[in-house]
């Protein structure tokens, strides 16, 4: 069982991030170098192991060298996965002016207890200036879909106003006005809750016609949650 777990995460891990190039030992084709390490052949799991940290390498390197040219995206997910990501060194990006630092710094300060008046503020106005930004910044998310930062920034504005949160007093008008600026920019999660405000009639007329059709656009734009909402709908 250990062997089989083992090969089947190298194989995934390989197969995620484009496999590799080099033929495998004894000319064995991916698929089979895998099932010889599920059945305990020690040079097939050595091979594996070999082709994932050569992976790994290179990924790195790819990283390294936009991050050393300045790409934010690449000098903030450098850090992120370097193992020694603190919020120190994650608040010393942001003071560099690194937008995607800046806007995880702003997110994450919501857990601090001891958040002041002033860095509440200084944390509020960042994310609204990130927000104000249109096109300029890509969002940091490796998953987080095609929109640009300013979305994901206006996403979080609108559910902070929402449920008054850590950052932003209360404003059902405000939590709208950004909700549809993170729609309007192709935020999937966006689409939903407009759907979800649409079917409740929250801050919008009732409108079910409408909820079903921004439950559809967010399904399109990747959501599974409303690909699952939809599916359940059609029952």
């Amino acid at each position: 069982m250990k062997n089989i777990l083992i090969a089947i995460t190298l194989g995934l891990t390989l197969t995620a991030c484009g496999g590799d190039d080099t033929p495998p030992e004894k000319e064995m084709s991916q698929k089979e170098l895998v099932a010889a390490a599920a059945a305990g052949n020690k040079g097939a799991i050595g091979t594996l192991e070999r082709q994932v940290a050569k992976k790994a390498k290179a990924d790195k390197k790819k990283m390294d060298a936009p991050a050393g040219n300045g790409d934010p995206i690449a000098a903030f997910q450098k850090l992120m996965t370097s193992g020694d990501a603190t919020d120190e060194r994650i608040s010393a990006l942001a003071d560099t002016g690194n937008p995607n630092a800046i806007y995880y710094r702003a997110i994450m300060s919501r857990y601090n207890s001891n958040l002041s008046p002033e860095d509440r503020d200084k944390h509020a106005n960042e994310l609204i200036e990130i927000a104000a930004s249109g096109d300029k910044y890509k969002n940091h998310e490796i998953s987080g879909g095609n929109h640009p930062l300013s979305a994901e920034a206006a996403f979080y504005i609108s559910q902070d106003k929402f449920f008054k949160g850590e950052l932003f007093d209360k404003d059902h008008e405000g939590s709208l006005k950004y909700l549809q600026q993170a729609v309007e920019s192709g935020h999937a999660k966006a689409m939903l809750k407009l759907s979800t405000n649409y079917q409740f009639g929250f801050g919008v007329d009732k409108d079910l016609v409408a909820a079903k059709s921004w439950l559809e656009k967010s399904a399109a734009a990747g959501n599974h949650d409303a690909k699952r909402a939809l599916k359940n709908l059609e029952k």
